[in-house]
Parts: structure tokens; sequence; C-alpha cells
């Protein structure tokens, strides 16, 4: 370090992960890693690691790409949906031919299309070697937070898909501990283990619960 100025604020900001660390009963197998300002540096950190990872199916599907399914919580904060809906705009899975466009036969015949309209005029990343499906949940209409039913059930689904087309897609689950709207709040030891049992990675949103509940 240049100056003891610059070593005592690198102690902090190790101690500071150490405290961090501590919290949330991290192992030697756990990273803490500063993202900057806000939930929404995280996620955009944590998409980054993602794609950059094996999370995604390593081998490719029947259109040579590898496939990678976002299962996002309804009840999670705008800014926290907003870069997964993003990556999925730029990695659809459904491309568009070197003109920009998508036949109009694709569009009437392909189901999905209807909940995607930015397809129309795609402008994402026609080079890259995977596509994105993004599924948001339902909500459960008593407990006002991501349907745990609706969850395996899309979580079936991917697994589903991949033994009828010999694929090995891995659910990745975006979830909000708690609700910031009204505290409504899952159960993350049972989700997380749902999610595990189907091969899933699950990743949690702790920004409305982490300062109250240990």
């Amino acid at each position: 370090m240049a100056s003891a100025t610059a070593r005592q604020t690198m102690r902090y900001r190790e101690d500071a992960r150490e405290e961090i660390r501590k919290y949330f009963n991290c192992t030697a197998e756990d990273s803490v890693i500063f993202c900057g300002a806000g939930a929404t540096a995280a996620i955009d950190r944590f998409i980054g690691i993602m794609c950059r990872s094996r999370i995604f199916a390593t081998d490719a599907s029947p259109k040579g790409l590898r496939r990678a399914v976002l299962i996002v919580d309804p009840a999670a904060h705008h800014s926290s949906l907003l870069p997964f809906r993003e990556l999925a705009s730029n990695y659809p899975l459904i491309r568009p031919a070197s003109t920009g466009q998508i036949h109009a036969k694709v569009i009437m015949n392909h189901p999905l299309l209807a909940l995607v309209p930015f397809l129309m005029c795609f402008k994402g990343n026609e080079s890259a070697d995977f596509e994105v499906e993004l599924e948001t949940l339902p909500l459960c209409p008593v407990k006002g937070t991501a349907s745990v039913e609706g969850l395996e059930k899309a979580l079936k689904k991917v697994m589903d898909y991949n033994r009828h087309h010999h694929n090995s897609a891995i659910p990745v689950v975006v979830l909000s501990a708690c609700s910031n709207i009204c505290g409504a709040r899952l159960d993350i030891p049972t989700v997380s283990t749902l999610i595990h049992e189907y091969n899933g990675v699950v990743a949690w949103d702790l920004a409305a619960i982490a300062a109250h509940d240990k």
C-alpha cells in the first residue's frame, strides 16, 4: 500500500467483510463480494459471474446454443427484475434472421412470443452461444409471496425439457426473502431445499430483511 491511510482503509474493508461472514454464517467455501451501491449493483455482478460460469448448461441445445432458465419472483422490487429482463431480451429463445426481423409465420406459431413483443425488433447479441428463458412465478393470493407450488411446477417443467431434449439446463431461481411492500416472507431453508432437489441454483434478495432477521 502507498500510504498508512490506504492500509487502514483496507483493514476497515476486510474487517467489514469478516463481520458479514459471521452474520451470515459463511464458511470457507463462501465468498463475500462487495458490489457497489444497492442490491441492483449486486444483481448486475451476479449476472456477470453467472454468464461466465458453468451455471449455464455446457452442452448445446438442438439449436446449437446453451440454455439458461431464469425463474424470478413476481413480488421482487422492480429494479431487481430489470437486469434479468434485459438479459432475456439480449439472449432470447428465438433469434431473428440476418435482416433483424422475425418471420411472421414464426411469430404466429410460437406461443411465447405474445409475452415478449421486444423480439419483433431484435437488438440483442446474435453471436452469443447461449439463450435465456425468463419465467415469472405466479403470486400466492393468500401470503402475497411467490407461489411455492408454482415454483415446483416451473422446476418440473425444466426437468421435463431436459429429459425430452437431452439437455442439462440448470434453473436459476431469484427470489425476495421478504416483500418491501407488505413484509410477507418466504421460508428460505424450505424453498432453497426444494430448488436444490431439482438441481437448481437459488439467489436470495435479502435487502428488506437482512438487517432485521438473522
